[in-house]
């Protein structure tokens, strides 16, 4: 400590020489500090001084701002004042200040500051140069922007001039609900910063300051600058701050330190800022209310129970739990909120603790308490687990029901004696809310067991739960065999057969069991057999201290593994995983194919972290029992891709563990060339190269093989928000029946099958696509999604119809109340993707339908590349304008190819009564009521006639 006395010495010194000069003035306040008071030595030290108090602002519009260092060159004495991290050779770097970041309370330092005799920016965060010290306040949650640097400055009591640092003193006020604290320090130049407090979280500047010490990470730190970020506590969260004051010191890097690469320039920026305001949750009060204004901290100082950060009132129950009518036991160990007494907390290091119950636990209810301590989300909190200890001599079925005022867990576990925990083994656990029954069965052979109950997190006051316990029956189940052969039993015989227990009330039904590893053409691959207090570390992966693992390659192509479920030297539940690991020579595809005998889990990932970060692009699937389940991957050249197998099991309500060690697999792998690639079209709009099944796993839209991200390939969908549904259908998918096929429906009759629109306009937004109905039974057989629309009209309209979709698509325009499905002919557009296409003109009363279907099968299109997606269907209406061009059969003020097409295909038909099958009225020009030569005529002498 003595170079922090040191610093304190020299900081006063310093002010001494300006107090001297110049005729100086003290500000209100402050008192000076004569010469004779410093102590011996501190002259020669002033070389290794940490500096003094930063000095007047260089440019006052903008004060306490990161510094234009183009106008401090001509004082600072450095030169252009380029190299803020002061070695002249090394880059400069940007500022690291955000625009969210307050300013620091003083200016940036200049040479020969003193020259400035009203001490204007003195004393704004200078800290223990001046008494009382000066700081400024840092608040959680709040951004500081402020410079550091180094000054020349003429001393007149040495009569030479010195070099001095830049201090910034921050006071950090920590409450018991800011205790959950990170500080963050980012600077421009080679910086220093410091974290002190005081006797009791109380720092000033008399006496020793005491530096916090967070295990692994001490309080104070060297930067380089445009290094990063420094965070302090290093890997820690929370609980690091006790209540109390801390002062954070930041100055330029000392002359002292061996990496000193100074001068260092005034102006070089740093922000500093603290995260972590401990939030408020919801927190039940010993008297079963609820408030949600607390933090964790204050919620267990009144005894209460904090059910987690950002809970409200509304979303979890609180209650007081009282004694159950016809309690036989109520819990000896006595509970407190002081240091945790636990007397019956089961199997330890010193053996077991429990209290006895009678009766062979049969027909026992039990009044208890328990608690935690230690902070919340602390890992090293210790729970209160209370063990409830009988013996029976008959096979029986127990239930065990607790109801707590916190979130709790409970645990029927096995003995090898009545006093013996050697071999204590879980038959079965759950986990569940507060204020909330929770059961636990079990069948017992005769044996010695436990009860065992305990808060489900940390956070806990004492607070009261009850537990009951009834006996009956065991129920019978299927069990699995190795052989692949299925038995009827109880739990414990399945257990003592070797068997796999496929749960109370389930039968021997055909693919219930099976056994995955009696196959010709296995290969031998590492692996290992778990047992209790013994995990298999042969491939344990991942989640050994030194990952292992099983390496596979084209030559390993069918194996035999197993995995199991154990018991840790900690007596937990543990889940045996088995790791592989394959590395490609060249680009290929691999598929990973699993059969267990058990339900299980397959994942594939890239190294360790993508494991447990789902977005790290890891694969996971759920592999059914006796079910063939793959993972299918490119793996690029020179890359190790991993896969991992265990059982799928769920923590939760009633869990019953009864998958033993060495339940087999059956693994296969396949190595092939790389698919082909083309782009494809993500939901949100962007583009992605890769093959058809990824895109399509992803739900996006295949391009096609060879194509690329071109500009403009891919937009996001085209729904905005507000349009009406498709009605009368889902989205296309195997098995759909649609209600809109209009000609193509099952009743081939548009009039029922196609949705209405609304004739003073709309936006609709429905799906279109081809899919693949029948995939069992025909799994390349692919169908077109149409949708039909129904627009009638009373009057002259002038309609607009726009539509967008993400595939290319068709867009068809009939007329006629009477359309004749066997020949439905009319206008076509031709839509591609993310350009929207309009049909417009003037029409005249009557029904009109409308088609919208995803293009037909060509080369570029292939059918697979447009599976279901969105379109936008807008309709606008108004008044039609004059029409000067007769001949014109379609409504739209024009004649063209449309209008003599329309007329050939009605030519000859009559309207009747009754109407022939092809009489189409607007085609009837002259208004004969048939459609004949005057027509024709009308309409090729006014043929390119275009209309407003």
């Amino acid at each position: 400590m003595r170079t922090i006395w040191l610093v304190w010495a020299v900081s006063v010194w310093l002010l001494v020489g300006w107090v001297i000069s110049a005729g100086a003035q003290t500000l209100p306040g402050l008192q000076r500090v004569r010469p004779e008071q410093l102590p011996p030595g501190v002259a020669e030290a002033l070389a290794e001084s940490m500096g003094r108090a930063p000095a007047a602002e260089v440019v006052p519009a903008s004060l306490g701002e990161p510094i234009d260092r183009s106008q401090l060159s001509a004082v600072s004495g450095f030169g252009p004042g380029v190299g803020v991290r002061g070695d002249p050779g090394r880059a400069s770097c940007a500022s690291p200040c955000e625009a969210d970041a307050s300013s620091e309370n003083e200016g940036a330092c200049f040479d020969n500051l003193v020259a400035d005799p009203a001490f204007n920016f003195y004393g704004n965060n200078d800290g223990c140069l001046y008494n009382p010290p000066r700081l400024q306040s840092l608040l959680p949650g709040a951004k500081i922007c402020g410079s550091t640097g180094e000054y020349r400055f003429y001393d007149p009591v040495l009569q030479q001039t010195l070099l001095y640092r830049d201090l910034d003193y921050y006071r950090l006020v920590v409450t018991s609900c800011t205790t959950s604290l990170k500080i963050f320090f980012q600077t421009q130049q080679d910086a220093t910063i410091a974290i002190v407090t005081g006797p009791n979280n109380q720092p000033s500047c008399s006496g020793q300051l005491f530096v916090v010490n967070a295990g692994t990470s001490a309080g104070f730190a060297d930067l380089d600058g445009c290094s990063g970020l420094w965070t302090f506590p290093a890997n820690l969260q929370r609980a690091v701050f006790q209540p109390g004051e801390y002062w954070i010191i930041v100055a330029s890097r000392p002359q002292s330190s061996p990496a000193y690469r100074g001068p260092y320039p005034c102006g070089g920026a740093y922000q500093l800022w603290v995260n972590g305001q401990q939030p408020t949750g919801a927190c039940c009060l010993p008297n079963g209310t609820c408030t949600s204004t607390l933090c964790a901290s204050q919620c267990q100082a009144t005894g209460g129970i904090y059910q987690g950060d950002g809970t409200t009132c509304q979303t979890v129950q609180c209650c007081a739990i009282g004694p159950l009518p016809g309690t036989t036991y109520t819990e000896a160990e006595a509970c407190s909120n002081g240091q945790l007494v636990n007397t019956n907390g089961g199997c330890g290091p010193g053996g077991l603790a429990s209290e006895p119950i009678a009766n062979e636990g049969c027909g026992v209810i039990i009044k208890g308490t328990s608690r935690t301590q230690g902070a919340l989300n602390d890992a090293s909190a210790v729970k209160d687990g209370d063990a409830y200890r009988f013996s029976t001599n008959t096979q029986r079925y127990y239930t065990v029901t607790v109801n707590a005022e916190f979130p709790v867990y409970v645990s029927i576990r096995s003995l090898s004696g009545p006093q013996d925990c050697t071999q204590q083994r879980i038959v079965a656990e759950a986990d569940g809310p507060a204020c909330t029954p929770l059961t636990v069965r079990a069948c017992l052979p005769p044996g010695s067991y436990i009860v065992y109950i305990q808060p489900s997190f940390v956070g806990v006051s004492c607070a009261d739960y009850t537990a009951s316990i009834t006996c009956g029956t065991c129920p019978t189940g299927a069990c699995c065999l190795d052989n692949g052969t299925c038995t009827t039993v109880v739990a414990p015989q399945c257990a003592s057969l070797g068997g796999v227990f496929r749960g109370e009330g389930s039968v021997c039904a055909a693919g219930v069991c099976c056994a995955p590893c009696n196959v010709p053409g296995l290969v031998g691959v590492p692996d290992g057999v778990c047992s209790d207090f013994n995990n298999n570390v042969v491939n344990g992966g991942c989640f050994e201290s030194v990952p292992l693992f099983s390496f596979i390659s084209a030559a390993t192509p069918k194996w035999c593994g197993s995995v199991g479920i154990y018991l840790n030297a900690l007596g937990q539940y543990v889940s045996e995983a088995d790791f592989y690991a394959y590395t490609a020579v060249t680009r290929q595809q691999v598929t990973f194919r699993l059969t267990p005998s058990f339900r299980g889990e397959l994942w594939g990932f890239t190294d360790c972290l993508a494991l447990s970060t789902p977005d790290a692009g890891n694969l996971f699937t759920v592999a059914p029992s006796c079910t063939p389940t793959s993972l299918t991957r490119v793996v690029e050249a020179g890359q190790t891709y991993y896969f991992m197998v265990q059982p799928n099991v769920t923590l939760g309500s009633n869990r019953i563990v009864q998958l033993k060690c060495g339940a087999k697999y059956l693994a296969e792998f396949f190595v092939g060339p790389p698919p082909v690639v083309g782009a494809c079209c993500l939901p949100n709009g962007t583009c992605n190269v890769q093959d058809q099944a990824s895109c399509q796993s992803q739900g996006g839209i295949y391009r096609g093989n060879n194509t690329t991200c071109a500009a403009g390939a891919c937009c996001p969908n085209p729904c905005a928000g507000g349009e009406t549904p498709e009605a009368r259908e889902a989205a296309c998918s195997p098995g759909m029946f649609a209600g809109n096929d209009g000609c193509f429906g099952d009743s081939g009759d548009p009039t029922t099958d196609s949705e209405t629109l609304n004739p003073a306009g709309e936006a609709r937004c429905g799906t279109f696509g081809w899919y693949v109905f029948d995939p069992v039974s025909f799994p390349g057989a692919y169908r077109q999604d149409s949708d039909w629309y129904r627009l009638t009209l009373t009057q002259p309209r002038k309609v607009t119809l726009t539509t967008t979709a993400l595939i290319p698509f068709e867009f068809w325009q009939f007329s006629g109340a009477t359309l004749n499905c066997a020949s439905p002919l009319g206008q076509v557009v031709l839509g591609t993707p993310c350009s929207p296409v309009t049909l417009q003109g003037c029409l005249p009363p009557g029904t009109y339908y409308f088609m919208l279907r995803p293009q037909a099968v060509s080369a570029s299109n292939p059918l697979s590349g447009m599976p279901c997606s969105p379109y936008r269907l807008s309709l606008a209406t108004e008044a039609c304008t004059a029409c000067p061009c007769p001949g014109d059969v379609d409504g739209n003020c024009s004649v063209g190819a449309n209008d003599l097409t329309r007329l050939l295909v009605a030519f000859g038909s009559t309207a009747g009564p009754p109407p022939s099958p092809a009489w189409d009225a607007a085609a009837d020009l002259d208004r004969n009521g048939s459609v004949g030569a005057n027509d024709l005529t009308i309409l090729l002498v006014n043929f390119g006639c275009q209309g407003p």
